[in-house]
């Protein structure tokens, strides 16, 4: 009985093409881009009457992500996206700071795909701990860098308006270091401190201060600022992809376990 060589290797050649066709069509797809909301209990949607305590970096729950993701994937203008949500209630943006790079880090490892974005929206919490203006806007400006290092394009939101105190200025301060670093700006403050504030916010009780105000938007509101966030940058920087794909077909039956041994009696020369 002798080995014949040729057929050892050409059996070699075939093992190794069969081993390289199964695992790529088990490997992980990509999207065309991945959109992290960053910030904190408005980003995780406070009020939308939805769920609010979903696991940090969440890809499929929470009202702003919902509204987010239905927006940039819809059927008609489909852009292939897929939102993630690292809203994190009664944090100030020196947390945000902390938080940042890792989160987008994680995000990204999950969640494979050609462009990242982050939307960061901080600094609310900060005026009733004490922050001072400059600090929260320096803030924003190390998220912003942090953001880009990750490898992200950074997008900031002003933040939105609360019946209890004038922050104008505030946002105007975030406005500003964003643009001295060079980051798009959606001025959300401006968007609904032109509307009514009882029609987007809803009427609830600081848990700090037992004070009666307006601060989380109601389910309507979270609708709007995404909205926002999708009208003043997200449409531009997303291109359409065409037609959301057709459902995938019904699984195939599992296939037969694989094996090399039926290859080895060709190995051999009677």
């Amino acid at each position: 009985m002798a080995v014949n060589i040729r057929k050892i290797i050409k059996t070699i050649e075939l093992s190794i093409a069969l081993v390289l066709i199964f695992f790529s069509q088990v490997a992980t797809a990509q999207t065309n881009s991945l959109v992290v909301l960053f910030g904190d209990s408005i980003t995780v949607g406070f009020n939308s009457g939805r769920q609010i305590n979903f696991p940090a970096g969440s890809t499929v729950i929470g009202g702003p992500r919902e509204f987010l993701s239905d927006l940039l994937n819809d059927p008609n203008q489909f852009r292939d996206s897929t939102v993630v949500n690292w809203g994190e209630g009664g944090t100030t943006s020196t947390r945000g700071v902390q938080r940042i790079s890792i989160n987008l880090e994680l995000s990204r490892q999950a969640n494979p795909a050609e462009r990242f974005f982050v939307l960061i929206m901080y600094g609310t919490n900060d005026l009733g701990q004490g922050i001072s203006e400059g600090t929260t806007a320096f803030n924003n400006g190390q998220m912003i860098r942090s953001a880009r290092l990750s490898g992200y394009v950074p997008i900031v939101g002003t933040i939105t308006p609360r019946s209890d105190r004038n922050i104008g200025p505030l946002a105007a301060s975030i406005a500003n270091i964003a643009a001295i670093n060079n980051a798009q700006v959606v001025d959300q403050f401006s968007f609904f401190n032109a509307r009514p504030l009882s029609q987007n916010f809803e009427l609830e009780t600081s848990v700090l201060t037992g004070q009666v105000l307006r601060l989380h938007p109601n389910d309507d509101g979270y609708r709007l600022l995404v909205q926002n966030w999708f009208d003043g940058a997200l449409q531009n920087l997303i291109p359409v992809t065409g037609p959301s794909p057709a459902p995938p077909p019904p699984p195939a039956p599992p296939a037969p376990p694989f094996t090399i041994a039926p290859l080895l009696p060709i190995l051999l020369d009677e």
